[in-house]
Protein backbone atom coordinates (compact mmCIF):
# COMPACT_ATOMS: atom_id res chain seq x y z
CA UNK A 1 0.00 0.00 0.00
CA UNK A 2 1.66 3.52 -1.26
CA UNK A 3 1.89 5.65 1.71
CA UNK A 4 -0.40 8.38 0.38
CA UNK A 5 -3.25 5.63 0.21
CA UNK A 6 -2.78 4.69 4.05
CA UNK A 7 -2.60 8.65 4.75
CA UNK A 8 -6.38 9.39 2.88
CA UNK A 9 -7.46 6.03 5.10
CA UNK A 10 -5.96 7.74 8.28
CA UNK A 11 -8.23 11.18 6.90
CA UNK A 12 -11.60 9.06 6.70
CA UNK A 13 -11.34 7.23 9.67
CA UNK A 14 -10.13 10.67 11.19
CA UNK A 15 -13.73 12.18 9.62
CA UNK A 16 -15.67 8.99 10.62
CA UNK A 17 -14.72 9.55 14.41
CA UNK A 18 -15.49 13.23 14.31
CA UNK A 19 -19.08 12.43 11.99
CA UNK A 20 -22.56 13.22 13.54
CA UNK A 21 -23.96 10.14 15.16
CA UNK A 22 -27.07 10.54 13.50
CA UNK A 23 -25.03 10.30 10.04
CA UNK A 24 -23.43 7.23 10.95
CA UNK A 25 -26.27 5.70 11.92
CA UNK A 26 -27.85 6.74 8.44
CA UNK A 27 -25.19 5.65 6.34
CA UNK A 28 -24.93 1.72 8.66
CA UNK A 29 -28.45 1.93 7.55
CA UNK A 30 -27.65 2.08 4.32
CA UNK A 31 -24.97 -0.29 4.36
CA UNK A 32 -27.52 -2.72 6.23
CA UNK A 33 -25.04 -2.99 8.75
CA UNK A 34 -26.24 -3.79 12.75
CA UNK A 35 -23.79 -3.25 15.63
CA UNK A 36 -24.52 -4.10 19.15
CA UNK A 37 -22.00 -3.36 21.83
CA UNK A 38 -21.86 -6.42 24.63
CA UNK A 39 -20.35 -4.54 27.78
CA UNK A 40 -19.74 -7.77 29.60
CA UNK A 41 -17.23 -8.92 27.15
CA UNK A 42 -16.39 -5.46 25.65
CA UNK A 43 -17.01 -6.54 22.37
CA UNK A 44 -18.87 -5.12 19.45
CA UNK A 45 -21.33 -7.85 16.70
CA UNK A 46 -21.38 -6.61 13.59
CA UNK A 47 -23.69 -7.74 11.33
CA UNK A 48 -23.80 -6.85 7.83
CA UNK A 49 -27.32 -7.91 5.69
CA UNK A 50 -27.08 -5.79 2.46
CA UNK A 51 -29.69 -4.74 0.51
CA UNK A 52 -30.08 -4.93 -3.09
CA UNK A 53 -30.21 -1.65 -4.93
CA UNK A 54 -32.41 -0.88 -7.03
CA UNK A 55 -30.31 1.78 -8.67
CA UNK A 56 -28.02 -0.83 -9.67
CA UNK A 57 -27.34 -4.31 -11.10
CA UNK A 58 -27.72 -7.12 -8.76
Amino acid sequence: MSRSLVQQLGDIAAAWGEADPADRTEVYRQLGLRLTYHSQQQKVRVQAQPVADFHGNG
